[in-house]
Parts: structure tokens; C-alpha cells; sequence
């Protein structure tokens, strides 16, 4: 949260972490990507020899070990960017899963390697398809306990209104239908209930609700 994340402690979170999601079932080690990731390495010409050496094979002990890192990162042109933010705020740990995992696995298993590693002066974020398409999937699922609750606080309401059952019955039989309707017209369709169309039911509940709750109203003035 300041500074850069060339220090000590942000060093060893990446560390740590890139080595637990190494070890991690279902993820691809060799597509692990880091400061320290086995397969992130430096091409050396040693005397005439080519040689390959990590970027970050050992976590550095002192503030030498780490400005000689952060000279070595900062020359090698092919990084910029990439394991490290431009602004050198943030640093990446990427890992890639076999296509067999769920997305409910992946994103279990990214929560548990970075859990352990959140504190009050680092911020960890996650992001990645899988973790969009797990979270899609929590709020699809929590939408049935919302219907639920606004079909409550729509009866409610109703009877506040018109302190009778009549009153409470028409309007949310109006609702529940033209809700019904809606639904079955969607699956016909093909629409799936996903993030952007979970909101619909609700939607369709409410507006028919109030319309009808509006015309009951306006006949027992009439009446």
C-alpha cells in the first residue's frame, strides 16, 4: 500500500506464493509465472557460453541482494511490465489450471494460496476468467434468496396497503404470473439466467406488483 514492491516482505509473499501454487493440484506448473517462477529466467553470456539462470532463484537476505535483483529485472528489456507493474507498485504471480478443473475448484484454490499471505499493508487482488465465472455463479445462486425476500416485502406491503386478503392476492398473483411468464418466454428462447439477466425475475416481480397494486387501488376508490 507504499513504496514500491521492491522489499523484503512483498519479495517473500511472492515467494512463498509462487512456490504454494506450484504446488497446487491442477495447476500447470510450467506455465507458473513470477519473480521467482523456475520457468522466468535470464539469458548470461558467461565468458562465450550462453547460460539461463532464474531471475529470482533465492529470496534476497539484505537490500543489496534486493537492488541487485531489481537492476537485473530493470535490464532485461523482455520483462518490463510484465512480472512487475511499470510503476513497480504491484508485482504478478500468474497461474494457469488443466482444463479439467472447475471454476469453483480454481477459484477455491487461488482463495486458499492467497489467504494466508493478506495483511494490513499489502493487497492482494485476484482476477482471472475463472474467478469472474465463480463469482457469476455466487450471484446467480443468491438471486433465489432475493426473489424470495422481495416476494415477502411485496406482501407486506400489500397488506399495509389494502389491510385485506384480497388485495394482497391480486396483485401478487399478477406478479407471480407475469413473472412466470417471463421466465418461460426466456427459456424458450434460449436466454440463460446469468449475471446480466438474474435481475429479470426480480424486475418483472416488482413492476407487475406495483402496476396492479395501482389499478386494485384505483377500483376500491371507485367502489
Amino acid at each position: 500500500k507504499a513504496g514500491t514492491m521492491w522489499r523484503h516482505d512483498v519479495l517473500e509473499v511472492v515467494y512463498d506464493l509462487t512456490a504454494d501454487l506450484l504446488n497446487t493440484p491442477g495447476v500447470i506448473s510450467q506455465n507458473v509465472v513470477s519473480l521467482s517462477s523456475p520457468y522466468v529466467r535470464v539469458p548470461r553470456d558467461r565468458d562465450g557460453v550462453l547460460t539461463v539462470d532464474y531471475l529470482m532463484k533465492d529470496l534476497p537476505a539484505d537490500d543489496a541482494g534486493i537492488a541487485a535483483l531489481r537492476d537485473l529485472y530493470r535490464q532485461e528489456p523482455l520483462f518490463k511490465g510484465t512480472v512487475v507493474s511499470d510503476d513497480e507498485r504491484a508485482a504478478l504471480v500468474l497461474a494457469d489450471f488443466y482444463n479439467e478443473v472447475s471454476t469453483a475448484d480454481i477459484a477455491a484454490a487461488v482463495e486458499r494460496a492467497v489467504a494466508k499471505y493478506r495483511s494490513a499493508e499489502l493487497d492482494i487482488a485476484v482476477t482471472g476468467s475463472p474467478i469472474f465465472e465463480n463469482m457469476e455463479a455466487t450471484l446467480v445462486r443468491r438471486q433465489g434468496y432475493f426473489f424470495a425476500a422481495t416476494i415477502a416485502a411485496i406482501l407486506l406491503m400489500l397488506w399495509l396497503a389494502f389491510g385485506q386478503m384480497q388485495g394482497v392476492i391480486l396483485p401478487s398473483a399478477t406478479a407471480l404470473l407475469s413473472t412466470a411468464l417471463a421466465l418461460g418466454i426466456m427459456g424458450l428462447s434460449g436466454i440463460p439466467i446469468n449475471a446480466w439477466t438474474a435481475s429479470v425475475p426480480l424486475v418483472v416481480l416488482t413492476v407487475a406488483a406495483r402496476h396492479s397494486a395501482q389499478m386494485l387501488k384505483r377500483y376500491y376508490e371507485e367502489f
